[in-house]
């Protein structure tokens, strides 16, 4: 199943609740940037390392996260973007947890032209996501939150670009080994 907006939002909101944001604009800001991810997400290209048996192959995997990676990135972004104050940890920490639950409901797909059946290693190609978030903002009616969109613009493709993810591969092979590069996305 593609990442749904719909899906995901519950899942961030419930992580920011949980880190003190009780806003009454909470809900919008958590729609807002799981529509803007739901609109980047199509944009980022992944490209795998294969090793295994010879064949044709796929792989599928639920995209995973790691939340220290993406607290990183968001405080760097937040510091950039001169977004400060008590409740700016906080924020990130909320993102940091609530972005990679939201994320898993994401799928990774690739197809393996070379190698049938055995492993791959995953990296992610992002773009920067401060379009999508800005229209995914204003799709909410969030006007105003330039500064947010633009952080969050900058953190994701940031984290993205900082983590590899392991793959199973599965499909038709050969005995013989093999070797090979393919690519895929993220649904």
């Amino acid at each position: 199943m593609p990442f749904c907006a719909c899906v995901a939002t519950p899942i961030l909101y419930t992580n920011l609740l949980v880190c003190g944001m009780l806003g009454s604009e909470t809900p919008k800001l958590s729609l807002g940037i799981c529509t803007g991810i739901q609109k980047w997400l199509s944009d980022v290209k992944v490209n795998t390392i294969d090793t295994g048996n010879l064949g044709v192959g796929t792989s599928q995997a639920f995209l995973t996260i790691p939340p220290p990676i993406l607290l990183v990135s968001l405080i760097k972004a937040f510091s950039d973007a001169h977004i400060s104050g008590a409740m700016a940890p906080l924020l990130a920490l909320g993102l940091s947890n609530g972005l990679p639950a939201a994320l898993l409901t994401a799928v990774v797909f690739t197809n393996h032209i070379g190698v049938g059946s055995g492993s791959a290693i995953a990296r992610f190609q992002a773009t920067d996501a401060t379009k999508a978030m800005t229209e995914g903002f204003r799709a909410v009616g969030l006007d105003g939150a330039e500064k947010m969109a633009r952080a969050l613009g900058k953190a994701l493709p940031s984290c993205f670009g900082m983590f590899y993810m392991n793959l199973t591969i599965k499909g038709s092979s050969t005995p013989n080994i093999g070797l090979g590069k393919s690519t895929g996305k993220i649904l």
